[in-house]
């Protein structure tokens, strides 16, 4: 069984390119805390293009996964809206830890409510508060892993 790997998603979003890619930068770039339990930080990517590299490290992280990095890309669609590829690149520490599909499809669900705010126009807080929870999730999903693994 491989240890590293990527998975790949794509999805659409009603929301205009600019708006979503702006709102997903401004809102998924959280501050780091003293007692924080993920850091997340990202590189300045390629803005023209809409696309950025997300780095998510903490110490649990670190106890089933050497590497866990996020590239999202959003392009223009036609028919107006956005499209979406969210990949997920990933080295375990040993082969018996799941791969991260669990991740990729909880960070879907926190772009679609991304989108869903955008769209309808709601207060951005909402959206703040999703990426805690997702983080939160993250943590808890890894650290489940490797108490199972123990």
């Amino acid at each position: 069984m491989a240890l590293d790997g990527v998975l790949t998603r794509d999805f659409d979003v009603e929301s205009p390119v600019d708006k979503f890619f702006k709102a997903f930068l401004e809102i998924s770039n959280l501050p780091v805390e003293d007692n924080a339990t993920a850091v997340v930080t990202m590189d300045d990517g390629d803005l023209e293009k809409r696309k950025v590299k997300i780095k998510i490290s903490s110490v649990d992280i670190s106890k089933c996964y050497k590497k866990l990095e996020g590239i999202i890309t959003v392009t223009p669609m036609n028919k107006g809206g956005s499209h979406v590829i969210w990949s997920v690149e990933y080295e375990k520490t040993r082969p018996e830890i799941e791969d991260p599909h669990s991740i990729i499809d909880t960070s879907i669900k926190y772009f679609q409510g991304i989108d869903a705010i955008l769209v309808k126009e709601r207060d951005e807080k909402i959206v703040k508060e999703m990426s805690e929870e997702l983080f939160k999730f993250i943590r808890r999903s890894i650290i489940k892993s490797n108490k199972v693994l123990g």
